[in-house]
């Protein structure tokens, strides 16, 4: 029995649709994480003083900095392909502040994938379609928050170990251990060595997980009013 033409043509003509359908989608993915990536360098130069001001005494560390939050804006509106892109983009534009300084960049990289990663797998356990309608409820986010909390301190803390150990004595001209850091910004300058930096670690890290996740909510969701965007 020969098939029928009619419904050959129908096949056809659907399957050119979902295709220029995934190719716009595509564009759309490619163009927003553009648009965030150069955003993101921007809000870095715009909130340097405020960056500064909550930078932690003595370290390299801040309670408080914005570029992350953009990434992560680009992730629930375009979906994880473009927060990927985002991050790997806005990364390597802020070598442009100092190409010597690498490090902050790679640092800022790692801490962020997790804030990616950690929501699909929530979305992906709670079988929930992957849209930015269902990554913004409530419940969603809050256990996003937890998840990326609970996975980003403790690779931050190996991080830290590794840049202290191995990577800072090859941008800094002077010799540096463990015993350089203290908790004197809580008021405990004799609190020093690996259990200042990881205390350090952990409550920066916890701090700003709160600005990077909530912040692009509250934008994305208050500000923007982004609804049902399909990914």
């Amino acid at each position: 029995m020969e098939p029928n033409k009619s419904d050959s043509g129908n096949i056809e003509e659907q399957e050119r649709v979902v295709i220029k359908k995934d190719r716009s989608n595509l564009i759309i993915k490619i163009a927003g994480s553009a648009i965030f990536s150069a955003l993101s360098y921007v809000v870095q130069w715009a909130f340097k003083p405020i960056v500064d001001a909550f930078r932690i005494p003595g370290w390299e560390m801040t309670w408080f900095d914005p570029v992350s939050i953009i990434w992560i804006m680009a992730f629930f509106i375009f979906g994880y392909e473009a927060g990927f892109l985002t991050t790997i983009i806005g990364s390597l534009l802020l070598l442009l502040t100092d190409p010597a300084a690498w490090l902050g960049p790679l640092m800022k990289f790692t801490a962020t994938i997790p804030l990616i990663i950690v929501p699909l797998v929530v979305m992906k356990l709670r079988r929930k379609t992957l849209t930015s309608e269902n990554l913004l409820e409530k419940k969603n986010i809050i256990l996003s928050w937890f998840g990326s909390v609970s996975i980003r301190v403790p690779v931050m803390m190996l991080m830290n170990y590794i840049a202290i150990i191995y990577l800072l004595p090859l941008i800094l001209p002077f010799p540096i251990s463990p015993a350089d850091f203290n908790l004197d910004y809580l008021g405990l300058p004799a609190v020093n060595g690996w259990f200042a930096v990881f205390i350090t670690v952990i409550i920066a890290n916890t701090i700003q997980t709160v600005w990077d996740i909530g912040g692009a909510y509250l934008i994305v969701k208050a500000v923007l009013k982004i609804r049902n965007i399909p990914w």
